[in-house]
């Protein structure tokens, strides 16, 4: 502070005048410099004004996950059972309850070492968890064999949400010569993943072909039938 009151004190070495300015800010060596300022102020305003807010999701809207319900089995012995399982690109493994992998009798091979972050946690946790081998059956009736980590918990429940009349409709008769994935739910209902397919295996599963229902709400082509996804308005 005490330096920029002996400088202001000094006359400006381009117009000579004192205590007006710093000479870095003269008006006389720089008379384009606070027009062009003021201008983009202006560009800034006039833009703000001007464009209409888009949020990608607003509070009368629901995001349906990809989620599919598919028959799961042991790879030696003759233990089915359907579950419903998550397609997730943005996780790097694919996962399975322990509940499941105990009910299918599955055979758990070497253990490795994770290490979990999640958005709250201020550190990453440190997990040791067994790998497992099952089948899922894909909608043509072969099944797929894939490797999964075996953990206590997945998410939490999950809440289905039926869609607005209009849209449901909308579905029902696109998916008249199409498999969906999984139901449609008509009322509000509580469901548990028991298995997530992460990055691993997503890319084997899903397929190049996307139906767009409406703005934000779309058909994905997967090798388990059609996954309905994206964002949509609440029913009423």
């Amino acid at each position: 502070m005490l330096v920029e009151t002996v400088n202001l004190k000094k006359a400006c070495y381009h117009c000579k005048q004192k205590k007006g300015h710093h000479r870095s800010l003269c008006p006389k060596k720089f008379p384009s410099q606070h027009k062009e300022v003021s201008h983009l102020a202006d560009e800034i305003c006039e833009s703000e004004e001007n464009v209409p807010e888009n949020s990608l999701l607003s509070s009368g809207d629901i995001v349906l996950m990809q989620t599919v319900q598919i028959t799961v089995s042991n790879i030696e012995v003759n233990e089915t059972e359907v579950v419903r399982l998550l397609m997730d690109s943005g996780c790097q493994r694919t996962y399975i309850t322990e509940n499941l992998s105990k009910r299918l009798n599955l055979n758990k091979k070497a253990t490795e070492e994770i290490t979990l972050v999640t958005f709250v946690a201020d550190k990453p946790n440190t997990l040791r968890t067994q790998k497992v081998s099952l089948k899922i059956r894909l909608k043509d009736g072969v099944c797929m064999l894939i490797e999964a980590n075996v953990v206590p918990k997945i998410t939490g429940s999950i809440l289905r949400r039926p869609l607005q009349i209009d849209v449901y409709e909308n579905v029902k008769c696109l998916c008249n010569n199409l498999q969906l994935a999984d139901t449609l739910p008509s009322c509000l209902e509580s469901s548990t993943i028991k298995i997530r397919i992460g990055n691993d295996y997503y890319l084997d599963i899903i397929l190049p072909q996307k139906i767009e229902i409406q703005q934000g709400l779309y058909l994905l082509g997967s090798k388990l039938g059609w996954i309905l996804t994206g964002r949509s308005q609440l029913s009423d």
